[in-house]
């Protein structure tokens, strides 16, 4: 336990080495006057991690808690400043909660955790974050964005990556974004939630990096997302065993700025709330054929080709009670069962002059009006 301030030596960096089996508590603050150096608990075994007061500061070079066999809070206020970062691990049923972390140097956040991931504070990064589940026997592992009392939870970085394993839960709105440059990818391994009934909403920024989504988004019970906002050159899903839903039902609905990839059939509802709007193609991905179903839409806005570089297996647009879908694309091209517009399609001014409806041997049914702008 360390009970009062903890500073190195004016002038210095002072590293500090752990080992031990307990609880490392920092109750005063670390490197408030002079920060500390790298801060190594990686050969203990330790049983816990506390830095609770939101009025102090921690800051280091770098903090590795080793794996710990308890409870990481560190809800202190962090600032690391070389590459190494942050590097936390737990194990069995040992919670992670973390706070508000600033980074520099190239700083990393990486986060094995055994069980739940509680993220409560901005996370201020000049390096990647990556999340790695750290149990695949009990496969306990989620993570939660935001508390009830927290802000919306944000994760920054500046061109680097940001990556998730584990299941997450929108307990406030979540925003990725790797920074000014864009570049970076955002990977979500697993399945997006809202907590029940709050209808939170998520953002992804990287514009020229890639985002892949590895299950659905907002399809577990009463766990629709209020909205859904992805700026990315590509957007991948990625999940090539099951089917993938995107279910929203808030009046931003889904709106997709870049390139669709499927590498499954992906099912889209708006919840008869909101638009769904694609800035530019879908296609199925390399060597697949999948199918898109955009439901539940006020408007739809179709402003790439679909199916013109892999072909879909089959398209459907079916929006709610009065839906419009604008279709500001030349080409949409099926090989599988084809084609339904079964919502009025409008062919909007940015469409060429010729369109065509490629159904290999489906048909393509029109369940309502077809007009010009």
């Amino acid at each position: 336990v360390f009970g009062q301030n903890l500073n190195s030596a004016v002038g210095q960096a002072s590293n500090l080495g752990v080992v031990s089996s307990g609880v490392l508590t920092f109750t005063g603050n670390v490197g408030n006057t002079t920060p500390l150096g790298d801060i190594d608990a990686s050969q203990s075994t330790l049983s816990g991690v506390t830095a609770t007061n939101q009025n102090n500061v921690f800051k280091a070079k770098s903090f590795n808690s080793g794996t710990v066999a308890g409870n990481i809070n560190l809800t202190t206020p962090q600032t690391y400043t070389n590459a190494t970062g942050l590097v936390l691990a737990t194990s069995g049923t040992s919670t992670i909660t973390l706070g508000t972390v600033t980074t520099s140097g190239g700083g990393v956040v990486t986060i094995s955790n055994s069980d739940s991931l509680k993220l409560v504070g901005a996370l201020n990064l000049d390096g990647a974050f990556t999340q790695i589940n750290n149990d695949p026997n009990l496969q306990t592992e989620d993570v939660e964005f935001g508390s009830i009392t927290s802000l919306p939870l944000q994760i920054i970085t500046t061109g680097d990556s940001i990556s998730f394993e584990a299941p997450i839960t929108l307990i406030q709105n979540g925003s990725l974004s790797t920074g000014a440059t864009g570049v970076g990818n955002v990977t979500i391994g697993s399945s997006v939630d809202s907590a029940a009934n709050s209808q939170k909403s998520l953002t992804v920024a990287n514009a020229n990096g890639s985002t892949n989504f590895g299950g659905s988004l907002g399809a577990g019970t009463n766990a629709e997302l209020g909205g859904l906002s992805v700026t990315s050159s590509s957007i991948n899903f990625t999940d090539s065993l099951n089917p993938t839903q995107v279910k929203t039902k808030g009046s931003s609905g889904q709106v997709y700025t870049g390139t669709v990839s499927l590498s499954s059939d992906v099912t889209m509802n708006a919840g008869n709330n909101g638009p769904v709007t694609f800035s530019s193609t879908i296609d199925s991905a390399p060597l697949n054929s999948k199918a898109l179903s955009v439901q539940g839409f006020l408007t739809a806005q179709l402003n790439g080709n679909v199916g013109a570089g892999t072909a879909l297996s089959s398209f459907s647009l079916s929006g709610s009670s009065g839906a419009i879908a604008t279709l500001n694309a030349g080409n949409v091209i099926t090989t599988g069962s084809g084609q339904n517009f079964n919502t009025a399609l409008v062919i909007g001014n940015a469409a060429p002059s010729q369109i065509n409806l490629t159904a290999g041997s489906g048909s393509v049914l029109f369940g309502n009006t077809v007009s010009l702008v």
